[in-house]
């Protein structure tokens, strides 16, 4: 009996070894591709001849036609998938249907409070973010009288802010995410309500989110008005972080702004300060690779010899990447700063 072209070589025959029906090609033609959206209920087609394709199948269908019509257009970008890798991954109607539901919710408009506490909780500070659905002062704090002050900042009404501290209004309260009411002014992008709360006698140095204070805050700031307004208060620049103590100046380090580090230097912030690990100002431009700011820092007066509590100086930071991966602008500022350590007398750690 001849046996047909479309019927398996190892049904029935026993006396075939499984590695046998492995080494076999299964052709595009053998496989049913019926992925995308099927009519509700209906059932996917069964492979011809009922016959489970191996991995060895798959791996060769991934060779065949890249320009298959009914393949090229499929949901999610699941290109090239056939019935049977849809089955063994699970990936049904309800499965697809519930991954473009996700995908669906993550393109609404977050609430007015959900808008604040994510911005809030994400670690890449881009403070103040200006949006028209900044949420209210009540959807953030509860205390009616601190919601009223708020209010009246941002109405520039400074003889109502004032008559409601008068009146018993914290100004040291927080609310959500433990925001201060001047970070609060801030993440709505409010110069005359943070200079209200500062006329009142609202705190810059106030522990906030994430242990930041306001002079933080300005320092990491897409918007140098607010460091302007603080540093012509005469304020402690070297205000430190209640979780991590560290200061301004390595806040305006780590997120990059220029501007900020200027104007904090000009304002005598201190180069000797050292976080609860230890580490300066001159530790931590060393930790992200920031070499010629690790020379200017040398040059005005950093201590070169300082070590955090795991006794490394900022040597071991600077050098750890091996010469030959710098490129040639790497190279010449680290040269840079080993020709000052050799002429001021700093020994160098190898």
């Amino acid at each position: 009996m001849r046996r047909s072209a479309r019927t398996p070589i190892c049904r029935g025959q026993k006396t075939h070894r499984r590695k046998d029906c492995r080494r076999r090609r299964i052709q595009p033609r053998d496989v049913v591709a019926n992925i995308g959206h099927r009519a509700e209920g209906e059932r996917q087609r069964p492979l011809s001849g009922d016959r489970m394709v191996s991995p060895r199948a798959r791996s060769d269908r991934s060779r065949t036609d890249r320009n298959e019509p009914q393949l090229r257009d499929t949901p999610l970008g699941m290109q090239r998938r056939h019935a049977a890798h849809q089955w063994r991954d699970g990936l049904h109607d309800e499965h697809l249907r519930a991954l473009e539901e996700g995908r669906a919710m993550t393109r609404t408009t977050l609430s007015r409070r959900n808008f604040l506490i994510g911005a809030l909780g994400s670690s890449s500070f881009a403070y103040p973010t200006a949006s028209d659905a900044a949420p209210d002062a009540a959807e953030i704090f509860s205390d009616p009288k601190i919601v009223a002050l708020l209010r009246a900042a941002s109405q520039r009404d400074s003889k109502r802010a004032a008559e409601l501290v008068a009146a018993g209004a914290d100004l040291k309260a927080r609310g959500d995410k433990n925001v201060t009411l001047l970070q609060w002014a801030m993440l709505n992008k409010s110069h005359f309500a943070f200079q209200v709360l500062l006329n009142v006698g609202a705190d810059p140095a106030q522990p906030g989110i994430d242990g930041d204070t306001a002079i933080h805050f300005a320092a990491m700031a897409n918007d140098l008005e607010y460091l302007r307004l603080l540093l012509a208060r005469h304020i402690d620049v070297d205000a430190r972080n209640g979780q991590t103590g560290r200061t301004p100046l390595m806040a305006a380090l780590m997120g990059e702004r220029e501007q900020q580090f200027e104007m904090l230097l000009a304002a005598g912030a201190r180069l000797n300060h050292a976080d609860n690990m230890g580490n300066t100002i001159l530790h931590v431009a060393a930790q992200i690779n920031d070499a010629p700011r690790v020379l200017r820092l040398l040059q005005q007066g950093a201590p070169a010899g300082a070590r955090n509590r795991q006794g490394k100086t900022f040597q071991t930071y600077l050098l750890m990447t091996p010469e030959r991966l710098l490129n040639a602008e790497a190279w010449q500022a680290r040269r840079e700063i080993i020709d000052w350590m050799v002429q001021h007398g700093v020994p160098l750690e190898r």
